[in-house]
């Protein structure tokens, strides 16, 4: 439950830097997601994927 927690957090916090700059999501979310402890793969991934549906 607290894994869970912490990445909503990350991700709200990204979302946040996103909607104030109009930029940055990926930088922010995959560092949040490397400082939390998820593998670079997996961080990279998820921001890949963010990537793709904004187009």
């Amino acid at each position: 439950m607290r894994t869970l927690i912490l990445l909503a957090l990350s991700g709200l916090g990204a979302q946040l830097v996103d909607g104030g700059l109009g930029m940055a999501y990926g930088v922010t979310s995959t560092t949040l997601l490397l400082a939390l402890g998820t593998s670079p793969a997996a961080a990279s991934a998820t921001r890949c994927r963010r990537r793709s549906r904004s187009r």
